[in-house]
């Protein structure tokens, strides 16, 4: 996969990891009639997991270290947000709120430095790609 085509799909999966705070939000206001927790939490339905696990990416990407650390960062983000989604639906709203607002919002925070780090890496070897 070319760095421009990696670069751009690292803008839409910050993008959509920022938008599933609002979904998590509205869940836990609907309770039971949210996403099924098992959805939440698999880091191979979303946008960014569908890439992460599909096979645009080449075993070279894979074995990066930028790979690997947003991958776990990805997993960690998915387990907390699968936790706020089964508080939502055992009508547990204040205990999914503090965890939305807590933990989750670490996760998600990691996650997209990380992504946006790697973008930056990519970027800084693009730059040097026309120099050279």
């Amino acid at each position: 996969m070319n760095q421009a085509r990696m670069i751009e799909l690292i803008d839409v999966a910050v993008a959509g990891h920022m938008e599933r705070h609002l979904l998590l939000q509205k869940a836990i206001e609907r309770g039971r009639r949210g996403p099924e927790p098992e959805n939440v939490a698999d880091p191979k339905i979303c946008r960014l997991g569908k890439w992460l696990y599909g096979s645009e990416i080449d075993e070279a990407t894979r074995r990066s270290e930028a790979f690997t650390v947003v991958n776990r960062l990805h997993n960690n983000f998915h387990d907390c947000a699968g936790r706020i989604m089964d508080l939502a639906r055992d009508f547990k709203p204040e205990q999914a709120t503090a965890l939305l607002h807590g933990e989750y919002k670490t996760h998600s925070d990691k996650l997209v430095r990380a992504l946006l780090l790697w973008k930056q890496e990519l970027l800084m070897a693009e730059r040097k790609k026309r120099v050279a």
